[in-house]
């Protein structure tokens, strides 16, 4: 099951980098901030896999974990939207 995913998953993947990079730029921040403690500006997403994301900045670069493992490729944009949810309260609440 995981080679299927992972086959899954790089197949829609450039298309979800683009997506990510293009319109949502300010949730990649926050996933960089909330999740990965880091900071500046100017983070991209590089990369997705079943675990996680990596982010890079400059010469920074950070790994981010989802809450769980992906199951299918199809549940990266709900995770994101929940992960960005989570990290928009949490800065709330500062």
């Amino acid at each position: 099951q995981w080679n299927a995913l992972a086959e899954e998953l790089a197949g829609s993947e450039q298309a979800a980098l683009d997506h990510m990079n293009a319109d949502h730029r300010d949730a990649i921040a926050l996933y960089a901030r909330h999740f990965g403690g880091a900071t500046g500006d100017g983070w991209t997403v590089t990369g997705f896999d079943a675990d996680g994301m990596d982010l890079a900045a400059s010469d920074a670069t950070c790994r981010i974990f989802f809450p769980q493992p992906l199951q299918a490729a199809r549940e990266l944009r709900s995770v994101l939207v929940e992960m960005a949810k989570t990290g928009r309260a949490a800065e709330q609440e500062r």
